[in-house]
């Protein structure tokens, strides 16, 4: 694997690309690379923003540096809610979402279902306002 010079985790893709390939136990997962700063990272934080968005933690792997200036980088499995929730639910938590792996089997990044709903919440405030 190849790796950077400034970090000693392999770089996100071939990690990320590995898990993907082995996803068969779980077809819906999404595979997430995620980074935060050395103070703010937990791992029990990690598990309840993504169980926060009723999504299922399959898997976490963490690559804590020796230094606490550099970020940590954490690689998530999850399955059951939109990569789109787990994101928001994250970045609530002081996550940042650096990539995604989706399964084989085409599950994506929508937002579709959000803006459904957001509509909806526009059309009733517009009522409202009459």
């Amino acid at each position: 694997m190849e790796t950077d010079k400034k970090s000693p985790v392999p770089l996100s893709g071939t990690l990320l690309e590995m898990l993907s390939e082995h996803s068969a136990a779980h077809p819906e997962a999404v595979y997430l690379h995620v980074s935060t700063g050395y103070d703010n990272y937990c791992g029990s934080r990690v598990a309840v923003a993504v169980e926060d968005c009723n999504a299922r933690l399959i898997f976490l792997h963490a690559a804590v540096p020796t230094d606490d200036l550099e970020p940590v980088d954490i690689y998530i499995g999850a399955e059951g809610a939109s990569v789109a929730a787990i994101d928001r639910s994250l970045d609530r938590y002081g996550y940042s979402l650096l990539d995604v792996i989706y399964n084989r089997h085409g599950a994506e990044y929508n937002d579709d279902e959000d803006d459904t709903f957001r509509d909806r919440a526009n059309n009733l405030l517009r009522l409202l306002d009459v």
